[in-house]
């Protein structure tokens, strides 16, 4: 067995998903939904807070908090909220009633070509280019998922 990294301070949610501060300072987060590059800049930053947080031995819920009442009160850039994916296949490819297909469709993209969204509450494909349909409650959840893993 080889020796990888050492920890001031570590969660170990389960093998390849942990989170951890090491004894240089430096903040590692592996296999962690809020290090994934496909969520919104808005969960990478927020989760990127949470991590800062844990090394400071500061309380998240505080800036959680704040950034859901941000995005409640629409003081997140649409920007900020766009999912981006890389189609593996062509649209036509994908599932009837799959997000990529849908999306990658009314871009004209192809596969390999990546594709912008945002999470809406429609029931079909609860997806859309227009950012005035944008669900906040999809957002929270999102978001709660992704700091539910570290508890």
């Amino acid at each position: 067995m080889e020796h990888g990294q050492t920890f001031a301070k570590a969660v170990i949610i389960k093998k390849k998903y942990y989170f951890g501060v090491t004894t240089t300072g430096e903040i590692k987060g592996v296999g962690m939904k809020g290090k994934k590059n496909d969520r919104p800049v808005w969960i990478n930053k927020v989760f990127d807070q949470f991590l800062e947080d844990f090394k400071a031995d500061a309380d998240p819920t505080v800036n959680l908090k704040a950034a859901i009442n941000d995005l409640e009160l629409g003081r997140i850039a649409p920007e900020h909220l766009k999912i981006t994916v890389k189609l593996s296949k062509d649209p036509t490819d994908y599932a009837v009633n799959n997000s990529n297909r849908k999306i990658g469709m009314l871009l004209q993209r192809r596969a390999g070509d990546v594709i912008w969204y945002f999470k809406t509450d429609e029931k079909k494909a609860g997806v859309s280019l227009n950012p005035e349909e944008i669900s906040v409650r999809r957002y929270k959840e999102m978001l709660r998922a992704t700091v539910k893993e570290c508890a």
